[in-house]
């Protein structure tokens, strides 16, 4: 068993800290590490879902940096693909390329003006219901590039030229789409006074060129580079963080892993979203995560929020909008994974998940490697354990070899 530095050894942990279990999850897949309490901890969200013992799939992971949390996700994400669980992670700061590389998944990077576009309308299937996806699309596209909500001739327009789209072509593009707005009736006539769908259908134009041939080009659109994202991919988003579509790509990407989710060309498996203050900024962005994560069983996925801490997803008391829908990701998850924690998260942390308070004070001086564990509301202190073949791979601070996984550790 391993001993912490916070002065109490593993065995002495299950006396001083009674509500500590003693018992780890029922599952057989994924071996994560040591518990304190004794014996190897192992977590397969899916398995633990049907034989009951939690009641919705998802995931949070917090930690400071440095602490841990990248490396535990990498290698739960790793480890499941050996049971054929499936991944998609969405990676602002562009450090899982390395990974996805060593375990065979695919990588892609979207950027302006880069190499890989982004077909919004991709592996769309003819259905009663793709009317209305491909309006939603494109209102979700517009909106963005204008930076305000359509007003009801543009409404209007979206609606008229995407019914003409569909009786028109075999799928949607947003090329195909420009080429009609310019053909027509509603641009026909010389310059001077427009009506308000004249008007109305110059703004989406313009929006669509900008995308297409403007200053906004190379990322949306249809060309070579367009492909569906696999079973396990990793998107490398770092070169959006500060663009203005940023949210537009990561709603576009999960619109589409929702459509193959449900038409189950995708097997049961994981949505990660690392960094994920960065996201939740956008309200469409935190609206389409908290849809997500409510939603994640019927779609049988696991979705996992990684961030520093819960103050990240709002306060527990949220005043606004984006900070409701931000900390449901947090209410909509039952397993939680809590790596070091600054001391002023302590109340926090333990008003959120009912945690006594000497379990919440401990937080602080978790060793690297080691995190509080709360599973349907049973808590476990763990370690996590890489092997020598994943170390170089997964651990980002190799500070924490020592710390994670040493020949000498008792219990390893």
């Amino acid at each position: 068993m391993f001993e912490t530095n916070f002065t109490d050894t593993s065995r002495s942990l299950g006396l001083l800290v009674p509500l500590l279990n003693s018992e780890t999850p029922p599952c057989k897949r994924v071996g994560i590490g040591i518990a304190a309490s004794g014996g190897v901890f192992r977590f397969d969200p899916f398995e633990l879902y049907e034989s009951g013992f939690i009641s919705n799939p998802n995931i949070s992971v917090m930690g400071r940096v440095g602490r841990g949390k990248s490396a535990f996700v990498k290698s739960l994400l790793w480890r499941s693909a050996e049971y054929g669980r499936s991944f998609l992670v969405l990676d602002p700061k562009g450090e899982y390329q390395e990974f996805a590389k060593v375990v065979g998944a695919q990588r892609v990077r979207f950027e302006l003006g880069g190499a890989e576009k982004l077909d919004p309308f991709l592996d769309l299937k003819p259905s009663s219901e793709a009317r209305v996806e491909v309006i939603s699309i494109v209102v979700e596209i517009v909106k963005a590039t204008l930076g305000r909500s359509l007003d009801a001739s543009e409404s209007l327009v979206v609606e008229e030229i995407v019914d003409l789209e569909l009786s028109t072509a075999s799928r949607p593009t947003l090329e195909h789409l420009t080429t009609l707005l310019v053909e027509s009736e509603r641009l026909d006539g010389t310059s001077g006074s427009f009506g308000a769908k004249k008007q109305a259908a110059m703004n989406l134009l313009s929006v669509l060129r900008r995308l297409l041939w403007g200053d906004l080009s190379g990322l949306l659109g249809t060309s070579s580079t367009s492909r569906n994202l696999s079973q396990r991919v990793v998107v490398d988003l770092s070169g959006l963080v500060e663009s203005e579509l940023f949210a537009l790509v990561v709603n576009l990407i999960l619109a589409q892993r929702f459509r193959s989710m449900r038409d189950q060309e995708i097997s049961k498996g994981f949505v990660v979203l690392d960094e994920a203050w960065s996201v939740l900024e956008s309200r469409e962005s935190a609206s389409r995560f908290r849809s997500l994560f409510k939603l994640a069983r019927s779609y049988g996925s696991s979705n996992l929020a990684v961030t520093h801490r819960l103050s990240d997803l709002g306060s527990t008391a949220p005043q606004n909008d984006r900070a409701r829908n931000a900390l449901s990701l947090a209410v909509d998850s039952e397993t939680f994974v809590l790596y070091g924690q600054p001391p002023s998260e302590i109340d926090r942390v333990c008003e959120f998940l009912g945690l006594p308070r000497h379990l919440g004070e401990r937080l602080p001086n978790l060793p690297k490697g080691v995190a509080l564990w709360s599973v349907a509301g049973k808590t476990y202190f763990v370690r996590h354990v890489l092997h020598p073949l994943e170390r170089e791979v997964i651990d980002t601070d190799q500070a924490m070899v020592s710390s994670i996984f040493t020949a000498g550790d008792r219990g390893v």
